[in-house]
């Protein structure tokens, strides 16, 4: 069965990496990233040891020491530029410069240097331009190693170097200082300095590996870091600058170890390598490769060679060895369409790495190995035998726990109340036969309830327990369920949970049981000090009590339930769901029961849903008041809408209406009669302080005299330059029909204009260069004055009196106005000279409407205040009366009746399932709530039902709630002496922290410790792939909610963690593999795997559609 296995997690492996398709975005890629690639392509015996490493299947750590890998510069090249040097740039005759330079400098001080400082500050000089020589020759040497390294091994980006270029020169730097302050004479000084220069050993080294994974580490704070081998891709891409993604052809895993004294240590966290696999598959080459996505150590080799020989087939190259090659190769596939394959070695960090495929290379190289795994019994199960069904089993063993009419079967030992179905699913997950749980139902059938049970049956049977679900809201309900009720017994303290979600980044976790809170020393001593003062026996003692108390009373509930069956079973379901809904935080006060049945009313509220569905959006926003208030007055919503219109259309009058006195009504068409003279006249966007009147005289020409407007004018000016740039004919010969065309339109719509022309027989650009003149006249008279371009033009063509537009505009200055005006540019926020007579004639227009609109605002407001609508405005109305009007037609008043009395008993309970009667708009929610609001609208149903009934049956709800309680406070106790097993633990917990802060596994003893130590964890899928070891039946039980979203090839290694598994979804829980866009050839290569391995491990037989 070991190809088998190997070959479903190989499935599984690739559609989580790729969905099968060959566009997906992978993760195993050289970044490049100076900050997370290390490229070290230049040690190939760093090379060779691995492979040595890989071929002797040794899994030891690597120690790596200084200079053990190094590339050294040449000490003798650097010697013999340095001698040059000092016989050149720098000899004595430079050093004799540089102190002349010193004694000569300008200004001079006060008082003057002594010889010995000037000797001093010139060789100080020198010895600073001396360094940054040495600098420039060690960069010179640096960039030869760099250029030649490059073209030998074709590196894209180089690690920075591993020598201190800086301490080197200025350790030298200070030594030619201290000889300086000893030596006689210039002479002296050289001499020394040469025979030091030359006497000294020089440590260059361009890189060495201990130095730069010394530098890299830190890098490994960001993710997991791998040692990738070769590469395929980086070509130039189709686009200008684009360069394809570039992927290793495998790698190792490697881990920084913090005890490796004066060398650095690389472990080895797991006995496999990678194969980049679904990497080669995006390339589309011609077959797809199928090898397995890790290999061990042991079968690495022929793993290696098999993918060689792909290598060789797609490049149709015969080579022994590529990716054993310790030898620099490179095959560019331009030829074949191939992406380029090379030789390569570095580090690379993954950030955000999706541990599932360590999970599928894990179990993929134990099964390679000949280990055990649960994966093969799955599989046995499935396909050769019958998989076990406990359900009679459950059935028997409820019937015997919770025998029917007995006070037993409604008592459960849990801390929360729980139906027939919660008990079954405990007493299933108590048979160790049931290692797949399953439970079905959609959204609101209580499987919130029902995970948060199944935790406290855990903690009460010291089992560890995971809740996980790829829904984060689904673990926030649990987590806030949790939290609220342990809450309700310890107020100011943290319950044992922890919340571990994918981000490293804990700022961002929004619950209060983020792993650095529950393992804080403060949780741990509040655990303790709770366990400490807990009088187990006392509370024992109290529970039997309240049992024995509540077996009586619910014996006498059977009794009465026989002679009124219905009632007693609608409240056995009332106190069920007052209990539960209690329990979790969502009723904290008395329920009123009204003095009579309302089931009537409840069937109004179902009529009205039913009736006007298909118009609820039509109710959103409006409350009960305002719809009973509008029913009361529809005859007037006509009326109203058309005042909603007038203050729509007048709006631009409501500026206006402080203006409004019989005095200015009176005087508004006088000063309209001189406004229409000054507008004749003058622009009536100019201010009225420009309005100043200038006689002006403009000569009369033919040309006015023929054109009857300015407007017309301007036309003409375009239509003449058209003509002018046309010619008459083509090739000299032929009529150009497009200037024929011009001129038949152009005479058509000016004839008075082709009289004119007729009469002068000019050019056309003649034409239009008088037409300009006109214009250009014309625009330095609008320019000098405040007129209008048809007053300018008229008076082109008549006379006109100059006095009657003087008195027209002393008219407007008149006391009679003054205030007026004033008034008017107080509400334009403006001075009355600023004013323009446009702006004038607008308020003109205002005030006159302002009595309008004032009426219909009254109007509009009264029928907003009377139902309740003041915070709309007059559109938003309008909108609203428009939809309801049809809808108000429709109602019974019997409804409205209804509604006003849920209203007045339920409005609490109605709003905790978020259903307010002032929205409207939420009650058609009742038909889509989810699971806690259909049990308080249940709840409402129950009480309305029961309203008039006998009450005394209710006696049993306090009774039940204070067993519950008192079964929390025994769980919790439990949970509290869990967690005080931390404090024997508290470097280890300090260590949990720090790798679970940096994204990293955590070793399987720290794992235990967690789940032993606290009452649940709640994980999101991708936070217990990366925290949690791929050990099998490491969790007691692992409850998966929403498990429809997700397919079995997601989860396998969850559940292979667990040895019980309760899987919480609906009919479609853990599908088929699916996706989209996959491809055929693809999906098809790795399934066909499948069935060969079957067929060759178990001889079956297989037809070609199968």
């Amino acid at each position: 069965m070991q190809d088998f296995l190997k070959n479903i997690l190989n499935y599984y492996a690739a559609f989580t990496e790729t969905r099968f398709s060959s566009r997906s975005t992978l993760k195993y890629q050289w970044t490049n990233d100076v900050t997370l690639t290390l490229d070290v392509s230049f040690f190939p015996e760093f090379r060779c040891l691995w492979l040595d490493k890989i071929s002797s299947a040794d899994i030891k750590s690597v120690d790596i020491r200084p200079r053990q890998y190094c590339i050294p510069l040449s000490v003798q090249a650097f010697r013999e530029r340095l001698e040059k040097e000092l016989h050149g740039g720098h000899d004595l005759n430079a050093l004799k410069v540089f102190i002349r330079q010193e004694e000569e400098r300008e200004p001079r001080p006060e008082p003057p240097l002594e010889k010995r400082e000037i000797f001093l500050d010139g060789t100080r000089q020198y010895n600073l331009s001396l360094r940054k020589t040495i600098e420039g020759i060690v960069k010179d040497l640096q960039k030869e190693s760099l250029e030649r390294l490059q073209a030998e091994y074709l590196i894209r980006q180089f690690p920075p170097p591993s020598l201190n270029l800086r301490n080197l020169t200025q350790e030298i730097f200070r030594t030619l200082q201290g000889i300086a302050q000893t030596a006689r004479n210039e002479d002296d000084y050289f001499g020394q300095l040469r025979a030091y220069l030359q006497e000294r050993d020089y440590d260059l080294v361009l890189f060495d590996l201990y130095y730069l994974l010394a530098g890299y580490r830190s890098a490994s704070d960001l993710g997991s870091v791998y040692l990738f081998f070769d590469s395929i891709g980086g070509d130039q891409g189709k686009e200008k600058g684009e360069i394809q993604t570039e992927y290793p052809l495998f790698f190792i895993e490697v881990a920084f170890s913090s005890e490796a004294g004066d060398s650095i240590r690389l472990q080895l966290p797991n006995d496999f390598i990678l194969i980049n696999t679904p990497a080669l598959n995006t390339f589309e080459f011609d077959s797809i490769l199928t090898l397995p996505r890790a290999s061990s150590f042991k079968e690495a080799v022929l793993t290696l060679r098999q993918l060689d020989r792909s290598l060789d087939a797609e490049y149709q190259v015969l080579r022994q060895e590529i990716t054993l090659s310790d030898g620099f190769y490179q095959f560019s596939g331009k030829a074949l369409n191939r992406p380029p394959v090379r030789y390569r070695l570095g580090f690379q960090v993954i950030r955000d790495e999706d541990k599932r495929l360590l999970d599928y290379s894990e179990l993929m190289t134990r099964i390679e190995r000949g280990m055990a795994s649960k994966l093969g019994g799955f599989v046995d199960a499935y396909v050769h035998k019958n998989v076990i069904n406990t359900t009679e089993e459950t059935e028997r063993n409820y019937r015997e726990r919770y025998p029917s009419s007995s006070p037993r079967s409604f008592i459960a030992d849990n801390p929360l109340p729980l139906n027939i179905e919660q008990k079954k699913i405990l007493l299933s997950l108590a048979n160790s036969k049931n290692r797949v749980i399953t439970v079905g139902g959609p959204p609101g059938t209580g499987k919130s309830h029902t995970i948060a049970a199944i935790s406290y049956w855990a903690n009460q049977n010291d089992r560890s327990v995971v809740i996980t679900s790829h829904k984060k809201e689904a673990l926030d309900v649990v987590d806030r369920m949790l939290s609220d009720k342990f809450r309700d017994l310890h107020p100011m303290a943290k319950p044992s949970m922890i919340r571990l979600t994918r981000s490293v980044d804990f700022s961002k976790v929004s619950s209060l049981n983020e792993i650095t809170n529950s393992l804080a020393q403060p949780a741990i001593d509040a655990a303790v000090k709770r366990a400490s003062s807990f009088s187990e026996a006392a509370v024992n003692k109290d529970r039997q009590k309240i049992e024995e108390k509540m077996s009586a009373e619910i014996d006498e509930v059977i009794k009465k339930a026989r002679k009124y069956p219905d009632t007693t079973r609608d409240l056995m379901a009332y106190l069920a769901l007052e209990e539960d809904l209690r329990q979790k935080g969502i009723l904290d006060e008395d329920i009123v029961r009204p003095a009579c049945a309302l089931h009537e009313e409840i069937s109004f509220l179902e009529e009205f849903i039913d009736r006007f569905n298909t118009s609820a959006r039509r109710f959103d926003k409006l409350s009960l008041h305002s719809l009973a208030e509008i029913f009361r007055k529809q005859m007037e919503i006509q009326e109203v809408q058309r005042a909603c219109e007038t203050v729509n259309q007048l709006s631009f009058a409501k500026d206006w209406l402080t203006l409004v006195t019989q005095d200015r009504l009176e005087a508004i068409p006088i000063l309209e009669s001189i406004l229409a003279t000054l507008s004749d006249a003058f622009d009536d966007e100019k201010p009225l302080r420009d309005l100043q009147i200038i006689p002006v005289e403009v000569k009369k020409t033919a040309l006015l005299q023929a054109v009857a407007t300015i407007g017309d004018l301007r036309t003409i000016a375009g239509r003449l330059e058209e003509l002018a740039n046309l010619k008459p004919t083509k090739l000299l010969i032929m009529k150009n029909q497009d200037y024929e065309q011009a001129i038949s339109r152009f005479t058509e719509d000016f004839p008075v204009f082709e009289e004119y022309q007729r009469k002068r027989k000019r050019a056309w650009k003649d034409y239009h260069r008088d037409v300009a003149a006109e214009l250009d006249r014309l625009a330095a008279l609008k320019k000098e004055t405040a007129y209008n371009w048809g007053f300018l033009y008229h008076l082109g063509c008549e006379p006109y009196d100059f006095e009657a537009l003087t008195k027209a505009r002393n008219d407007l200055d008149h006391l009679r106005f003054k205030m007026l005006v004033e008034d008017i540019s107080k509400t334009a926020k403006k001075e009355p000279g600023d004013l323009t007579l446009r702006e004038i004639k607008t308020a003109f227009e205002g005030i006159r409407y302002a009595g309008q609109y004032a009426a219909a605002a009254k109007r509009v407001e009264d029928f907003k205040q009377t139902t309740g609508l003041e915070k709309l405005d007059h559109a938003a109305l309008f909108t609203i009366l428009e939809g309801i009007q049809p809808v108000v037609a429709d109602m019974k008043p019997e409804i409205l009746d209804a509604l006003r009395t849920l209203k007045e008993y339920y409005t609490a309970l109605f709003k905790k399932a978020s259903i307010d009667f002032d929205n409207l708009g939420t009650l058609f929610r009742l038909g889509s709530l989810l699971e806690d609001e259909k049990k308080l609208y249940d709840l409402i149903k129950l009480n309305a039902n029961l309203s008039g009934n006998d009450g005394g049956l209710l006696g049993t709800d306090e009774s039940l709630r204070e067993l519950y309680r008192i079964q929390q406070r025994i769980t919790e106790h439990q949970n509290d002496l869990r967690l005080k097993n931390l404090l024997q633990h508290g470097g280890d917990a300090e260590r949990i922290k720090v790798r679970v802060a940096h994204g990293r596994r955590l070793p399987t003893d720290y794992a235990r410790l967690l789940l032993s130590s606290f009452a649940c964890i709640i994980a999101e899928p991708e936070a217990l792939f990366r925290y949690f070891p791929m050990e099998e039946d490491l969790i007691d039980i692992l409850i998966f909610d929403e498990a429809s979203q997700v397919s079995i090839a997601h989860s396998i290694s969850l559940i292979l963690r667990a040895k019980q598994v309760v899987v919480f979804g609906d009919e479609y829980q853990y599908g088929a593999v699916g996706a989209v866009t996959v491809s055929r050839k693809y999906a098809q290569g790795y399934f066909r795997k499948i069935l060969d391995s079957y067929k060759a491990e178990f001889h079956g037989q297989t037809t070609p559609e199968q």
